[in-house]
């Protein structure tokens, strides 16, 4: 990934290493906390990050920003003149955590989390340097278009398969879901409108040798479709290459890894 986008300071791996530190220990704390809850045995916790491949760089934490923005706007709001980045979530420890705590390294810029509705969060910047970084870098749709033209980037396809991976764990976190315990056969899967978008992620998970199912509709209504993986070492190698961050799926992530090695 060009080092076109404006980081705080400069791209050092001091940096690199001091943020992924702080997203690997709050990743484990609230772990703990989860295990604690569901009365574990501590001698049955196991903290290890789901991804082997771990990010260090800020072009790859930059890249899962670009996935979370799957379900997320860029627009310039005229009426406060504010150019916006916005990420939407149910879960607000996901938005302090893995958006959060990216924006605040990466760019040094301040932001609010809100519930604008009762159950659901988003997490809200104002900057447009960061506004036209993602329109012009990365090719976010113009203002008042919706994501359906929006294909992977340009930037990330060209990129290395350690950012392809960063950006692939950013969508399965917004718009990935994990099969529940009562489904005999275990899969993950990810959905869209745009049909482009998800044949270029088949494309990019195929280069890992992570290879999905036919595209399909899952919801006549809205046209949304979905691609499943339930291929065996498929899923393996997307649970030890993609992973997640997101709260709930980290852990079906978890679930599904445990039936794997069975």
């Amino acid at each position: 990934m060009g080092e076109r986008f404006h980081i705080r300071d400069s791209d050092t791996e001091e940096r690199a290493e001091e943020l992924t530190a702080k997203v690997r220990a709050a990743m484990k704390r609230r772990e703990i906390i989860r295990m604690v809850k569901e009365d574990a045995r501590l001698d049955e916790i196991r903290l290890e990050n789901l991804s082997k491949i771990e990010m260090q760089s800020p072009s790859e934490h930059v890249g899962y920003l670009v996935g979370a923005l799957r379900d997320g706007s860029v627009f310039y709001d005229k009426g406060s003149r504010n150019y916006f980045t916005i990420f939407y979530q149910k879960h607000r420890e996901w938005l302090e955590t893995s958006i959060g705590t990216r924006l605040k390294m990466l760019f040094n810029r301040h932001f609010r989390i809100e519930e604008y509705t009762p159950g659901h969060y988003r997490l809200k910047l104002s900057s447009k340097k960061i506004y036209t970084m993602w329109k012009e870098q990365f090719s976010f749709p113009e203002d008042g278009q919706g994501q359906g033209s929006w294909n992977v980037p340009e930037e990330i396809k060209r990129d290395t398969i350690h950012v392809k991976a960063c950006y692939i764990r950013g969508v399965f976190d917004t718009e990935g879901d994990v099969s529940p315990t009562s489904s005999k056969t275990p899969y993950v899967g990810i959905s869209q409108k745009n049909e482009v978008f998800l044949t270029e992620l088949k494309d990019i998970l195929c280069e890992m040798d992570i290879h999905a199912g036919k595209i399909h509709i899952i919801d006549a209504k809205s046209d949304t479709l979905r691609f499943a993986i339930s291929d065996r070492l498929s899923l393996q190698r997307f649970i030890m290459l993609i992973g997640s961050e997101h709260p709930v799926k980290a852990r079906d992530l978890y679930r599904i890894r445990s039936l794997l090695d069975q």
